[in-house]
């Protein structure tokens, strides 16, 4: 396991095939994105 790790969150919206937030995480290894809010239809947590 690595001492350190890297966590994307992305953008609204997302971030697109050429967003930077893309580039890095299919070219260092070890890089995790948050998983993607569907923006349309928000879920409110209770």
């Amino acid at each position: 396991m690595p001492l350190s790790s890297t966590l994307i969150v992305p953008r609204f919206h997302g971030s697109g095939p050429k967003h930077w937030q893309t580039w890095m995480k299919s070219r260092v290894s070890g890089v995790r994105r948050v998983a993607e809010i569907d923006w349309e239809a928000p879920v409110q947590d209770t």
